[in-house]
């Protein structure tokens, strides 16, 4: 317990002599109270290394930032990246963003997606570049993040939440930041934890992590976004991503409680969690509060994304 940052005074036993009770007093919010193994240590290191977000993307992200920026001078600096320039023209002419007329040039696309979806799409193309470059190509996570910034897309209109879609599935596209750092410092260790996760029924693998490692892959990707410095939109639906009860009246919480049921579907699909471990009230929120409607909905929005992905 004490990896988890619960101490020994969290925990009572009393009796009457006729009655034992022990309590556990969990607090909301688990930190923890000391580095207490050396992979955490690792792992904090590790994200203390880890380099900043490239110059060339930071200064874009400034301009965007800026409501009085020249949306000329942004497209002219896009289309600098081939591989950006490519993303965001995809990104353009999505199902999200559609018009009348395919979007063909790059400050089309930044006037029809917008500053804000335009600067989401960057922070995501400088994570990329840099966990691919830095680690082996973790492609389950990329493609999980994917998955599940897709079903945001189609579950969002359920809500009454299509105005946030957009940055809810950027968020999604980086929700599982974290999961980078553990899988590639101790891959054997996460697998174990994963699949734990699994024969148990766990609604969520961040007690394992913090009772394991002493810290869970929510908390690494918010240090790792706050080190780059990102929005607090973004940093909140990473930090919060499992636990949107400790989110409950943030600015922010739709976009937390959307990426929590897009990762709670997609969880449920991989046999990671059950649908009676998601939180009730979000359910009802999205009218899947019926276990057989919410399945349904699971498998459609399946067999859609790998139809949208085989014709990418």
């Amino acid at each position: 317990m004490k990896n988890s940052g619960i101490g020994s005074d969290k925990f009572k036993i009393d009796t009457d002599g006729k009655l034992t009770r022990a309590t556990l007093i969990v607090p909301q919010q688990i930190v923890p109270i000391e580095i207490t193994t050396k992979l955490k240590e690792k792992i904090l290191m590790e994200i203390e290394g880890l380099p900043p977000l490239p110059n060339t993307l930071t200064r874009i992200i400034s301009l965007c930032n800026n409501p009085d920026s020249d949306l000329g001078i942004i497209a002219s600096e896009i289309e600098k990246n081939p591989a950006l320039s490519v993303d965001l023209l995809k990104l353009s002419n999505s199902a999200g963003f559609a018009s009348r007329n395919k979007v063909n040039t790059i400050v089309q696309a930044v006037k029809v997606v917008g500053l804000k979806n335009v600067r989401n799409l960057l922070y995501v193309s400088g994570v990329r570049k840099i966990m691919d470059g830095r680690y082996a190509k973790l492609q389950e996570v990329w493609n999980h993040s994917n998955m599940c910034s897709f079903f945001i897309r189609q579950i969002a209109g359920r809500g009454g939440m299509t105005r946030v879609a957009d940055i809810a599935a950027a968020g999604a596209l980086l929700h599982d930041l974290g999961k980078f750092i553990l899988l590639s410092l101790n891959q054997k260790l996460f697998i174990k934890l994963t699949n734990y996760q699994k024969d148990r029924d766990f609604g969520s693998s961040t007690i394992l992590e913090e009772i394991s490692i002493g810290i869970s892959h929510p908390t690494l990707g918010a240090l790792l976004a706050k080190k780059w410095d990102f929005p607090p939109d973004l940093v909140q639906m990473i930090e919060f991503h499992h636990r949107p009860f400790m989110n409950v009246g943030g600015v922010y919480h739709d976009l937390v409680e959307l990426v929590y049921l897009a990762n709670m579907m997609m969880d449920c699909i991989d046999k990671k969690a059950s649908f009676f471990t998601i939180d009730e009230t979000i359910l009802h929120k999205y009218d899947l509060a019926d276990k057989k409607i919410f399945e349904e909905t699971c498998e459609k929005l399946r067999k859609l994304y790998e139809i949208a992905r085989m014709e990418n």
